[in-house]
């Protein structure tokens, strides 16, 4: 199906499907994608609960003609408002049958556009990020280019950690995991403790400070894997409601929403006995990272980036995407 160029396949990081065609960076290829001809007449939507809000807004405003839902279950979603087919197969079977019957459109252009705004996406990405100060952002940047080349699980907290993720290509050694559906902190960290229990892959977990104290009970247990590591992004609030919209034109946001707090997890990861490290800059993180990657035991590295105004981070770098 990937070689009909009448087709656009899109993934986000939770999917697991790779392919160098595949446009695996939804929401930074969304922000060029402002014109009716790249709007699908037909979408075909597989999985479960889809992170990108970009893709719901946009599919929702401008309804495709089809939207079919297929799914091996006995429920759809109908997130685009727009559901016209519920197809209860497992897509593998689906996509087969299909293909059979349906001939490559070679006269179409449509996936060639749409993968040259992806392209003109990645080249404004790397270009910002190369001069991008101390931010959240910048800390996934690092954190994606060392990871190690191996076969890594990543385990991503539910909130502002994946959606961060889903702004850099999918790396085809790294399986990517969330709790999504579940739509809060909850559980994040026991279930990277869970994973990595009953797996010898190296497992990583990227999360935020609430998330990671609201679950630190998951580091109780004496039997916890030392294949698991820990990075914790401070920013000392829930930075997450600076960004989504609704929350962050409230007036309660700062109190209510954000919860802003002074608190390290040097002294959580004491009582537990985990080692730990932390990172206020770019130069430590690298140091911090190339240890904890090379360590054969549970690491805890806090990332301090309370002091930046991360959502301006952000936007300007949408801001820059949007260039041509």
């Amino acid at each position: 199906l990937n070689k009909d160029p009448s087709v656009v396949i899109l993934t986000e990081t939770t999917s697991n499907l790779y392919d160098q065609k595949f446009i695996s960076c939804i929401d930074r290829t969304l922000e060029r994608i402002n014109y009716r001809s790249y709007y699908p007449d037909l979408v075909v939507s597989i999985g479960n609960s889809i992170i990108s809000k970009k893709i719901k807004t946009l599919l929702r405003k401008n309804k495709p003609l089809q939207h079919w839902h297929v799914e091996d279950t006995n429920r759809a979603q109908d997130v685009f408002s727009a559901l016209t087919n519920f197809i209860p197969l497992a897509p593998d079977i689906f996509f087969k049958d299909l293909i059979k019957k349906n001939p490559f459109k070679l006269n179409s252009n449509y996936k060639k556009n749409w993968y040259n705004q992806f392209l003109i996406s990645e080249k404004n990405h790397q270009k910002y990020l190369n001069l991008c100060n101390w931010s959240d952002l910048k800390v996934h940047q690092v954190i994606h280019s060392l990871i190690p080349k191996t076969k890594i699980n990543v385990q991503m907290g539910n909130s502002t950690s994946v959606r961060y993720v889903q702004l850099f290509k999918h790396l085809k050694n790294v399986s990517y995991y969330s709790n999504r559906g579940v739509s809060g902190i909850d559980g994040s960290s026991s279930t990277a403790v869970g994973a990595a229990s009953i797996s010898n892959t190296e497992t990583i977990l990227i999360t935020g400070d609430l998330s990671f104290i609201y679950d630190q009970n998951a580091l109780w247990s004496s039997l916890l894997p030392n294949n698991l590591k820990i990075i914790v992004l401070n920013n000392q609030g829930g930075g997450i409601f600076n960004i989504i919209s609704g929350p962050k034109s409230t007036p309660y946001k700062k109190e209510n929403f954000e919860t802003p707090h002074e608190l390290s997890l040097e002294k959580i990861a004491g009582t537990f006995k985990i080692n730990y490290q932390k990172a206020t800059n770019e130069q430590e993180l690298k140091i911090s990272l190339n240890k904890i990657f090379n360590s054969k035991e549970l690491e805890i590295l806090e990332c301090f980036t309370g002091k930046v105004k991360n959502e301006d981070v952000l936007n300007e770098y949408f801001k820059e995407i949007k260039k041509n």
